[in-house]
């Protein structure tokens, strides 16, 4: 009995041995699986993320080449051989052609306001004239608007230099009443050689000139205002040919042919 008892402890220690071996190397065997699988894992991960860069990359690419096409195609386009646009189809504000006109009548309005300003400042105690330095200090305003008419023909700056050329106007003409009645009223005293007449002589002499020059001025603006002078067709010499000669503007066929003139509408549509 003992003996039966001690072989039977044996054989299931027997028995226990072997299925924790077995226990161990289907432990061994999984763990190598997985490390397998884990490795085998981490290049289809690295390739599928290669890939997703390489298709990116190609996107980038073809646009890229995209709009370098269309870059090539833009400057291999031909343009119209044409200069400038009819004024009918493109008004910017564009420089004056009759720049001559701009620079003598600014000149003469600058001149005759600092000239004015000089002579009441020198003079207002004799004189007393009232508004010599109001029209003075607007004919400088004047001469500065038509200097800056001859780098914008636009309408906001015809129009500053017409209202400007109007007020130089009233204010010459004003003084102009205002001087002839008190050398009418100094003669008729029978003191014609007296200082105060000499000096609303000259006055009288300096605004004189300074309405022609606005006249000339105000009948430049509205003609430009008016687009009886177009800028861009038309070239007067100087204010008094303008002031004096109306110049119909020519036909569109005189100045571009119809080749050009079609390449023009064709380019302004796009």
């Amino acid at each position: 009995m003992v003996t039966n008892q001690l072989e039977n402890k044996r054989r299931s220690g027997a028995v226990l041995s072997t299925l924790a071996e077995t226990s161990r190397h289907d432990n061994a065997a999984a763990a190598h699986r997985s490390r397998r699988l884990s490795a085998s894992r981490k290049p289809k991960a690295e390739q599928t993320s290669t890939q997703r860069k390489s298709r990116s990359a190609s996107r980038t690419s073809n646009s890229l080449l995209v709009e370098y096409t269309k870059m090539e195609q833009r400057r291999s386009r031909p343009r119209p051989s044409i200069f400038r646009r009819p004024t009918h189809l493109y008004k910017p504000a564009r420089p004056w052609a009759c720049r001559v006109c701009g620079y003598i009548l600014g000149t003469f309005h600058l001149a005759f306001g600092v000239g004015l300003l000089i002579l009441d400042l020198a003079t207002n105690w004799i004189t007393e004239t009232v508004f010599a330095i109001t029209a003075g200090i607007c004919f400088v305003v004047t001469g500065i608007a038509s200097l800056i008419a001859t780098k914008r023909l636009d309408k906001g700056t015809i129009t500053i230099l017409l209202l400007f050329s109007i007020v130089s106007l009233i204010l010459s003409l004003i003084i102009v009443i205002e001087s002839s009645t008190s050398i009418n009223y100094l003669c008729h005293k029978g003191s014609c050689a007296e200082h105060e007449a000499t000096v609303r002589a000259c006055l009288l002499i300096l605004c004189l000139m300074e309405m022609v020059n606005a006249v000339l001025s105000c009948f430049i603006s509205v003609r430009s205002l008016l687009d009886c002078a177009d800028a861009d067709l038309i070239k007067p010499i100087s204010p008094v040919r303008v002031f004096l000669i109306g110049q119909k503007k020519p036909s569109l066929k005189n100045i571009i042919s119809s080749e050009q003139a079609h390449a023009l509408i064709t380019a302004s549509h796009k």
